[in-house]
């Protein structure tokens, strides 16, 4: 409970949070967001085939949505490879950002 010089409570409410997390606006909104995040990664991600930036989609989860990329390289793409002198990329990560979001270590 949080008072603001006596006139405002504010109570959590866990029902709540789990009804909000099964709202069709919040997984609609989760979406949409995860989807501009998913557009700025493809516009920033290297093209040498074309296919790790048409590997990058969003795509809805039980609580919202997430952006992956499904390339067979996609993890040294975005981590890099120092024994084989490949730098991070960070790929996904900074499509996030440029979509105004925030990076969420652990993706959970």
């Amino acid at each position: 409970m949080i008072g603001f010089e006596g006139r405002i409570q504010v109570h959590y409410s866990e029902l709540f949070e789990a009804k909000a997390k099964r709202s069709g606006r919040v997984k609609r909104s989760c979406l949409e967001a995860a989807e501009a995040a998913a557009n700025e990664a493809r516009s920033i991600a290297p093209i040498d085939s074309g296919n790790y930036a048409a590997s990058i989609t969003a795509e809805k989860t039980d609580t919202g949505a997430r952006v992956v990329a499904s390339d067979p390289i996609s993890a040294i793409i975005e981590f890099g490879a120092p024994g084989r002198n490949l730098p991070a990329r960070w790929i996904l990560r900074t499509g996030a950002t440029l979509a105004g979001l925030k990076f969420k270590k652990g993706g959970r």
